[in-house]
């Protein structure tokens, strides 16, 4: 579980960088492959912390 927490922190980081970053080249960079990187992000897409090109960022008091 936390690996799986590390991997969509690398991920969200690049996508930060650059929304339009991709797969492909988020998971060279992570050494990971490309359906590996896919699935979170399909998850986090599902959930509403990625939409479009936007990530969406919350300030925590």
């Amino acid at each position: 579980m936390i690996y799986c927490w590390m991997l969509s922190t690398q991920i969200l980081d690049h996508l930060a960088e650059n929304a339009r970053k991709p797969i492909l080249e988020i998971a060279r960079n992570i050494v990971a492959s490309s359906a590996y990187v896919h699935q979170p992000v399909r998850k986090m897409e599902e959930v509403g912390i990625i939409s479009g090109s936007y990530i969406k960022t919350i300030k925590r008091s």
